[in-house]
């Protein structure tokens, strides 16, 4: 799943971004890189944009809608709390350990897919 096979060789889908052997297999390897602009209202403390990358380590064991849940989670507690952390460092590390406690289910020497995540947010 998510592999771009080339004869007896696989590589992964984001893997293969800068990759010249693998524009034979049909991988472009210059990305597409596309802009987005978001308006915030300044004046309108609860208007913000919220942006969560992560890898498939994430992705594949929670959804969309799971994750947004456990960011809003994170960032209501900590503005509650007024503790003084980062919030949106602190909401990218409950995911990935929301993600790793999924990838390792009842048992411990299951393999854990890499996990990473970013949280960037204006709020």
């Amino acid at each position: 799943m998510g592999n771009v096979w080339y004869g007896p060789v696989a590589i992964a889908m984001t893997r293969a971004l800068g990759d010249g052997v693998m524009k034979r297999a049909g991988i472009i390897p210059d990305p597409e890189i596309t802009t987005k602009s978001f308006y915030v209202d300044p004046t309108d403390p609860s208007d913000g944009v919220t942006i969560v990358l992560a890898t498939d380590g994430v992705w594949d064991v929670l959804n969309a809608t799971s994750v947004l849940d456990i960011v809003q989670e994170e960032m209501e507690q900590g503005k509650e709390q007024r503790d003084g952390v980062n919030l949106a460092e602190k909401a990218a590390r409950t995911v990935v350990d929301k993600a790793r406690e999924k990838w390792r289910g009842p048992f411990m020497d299951v393999k854990i897919d890499d996990a990473t995540c970013i949280v960037f947010t204006s709020l």
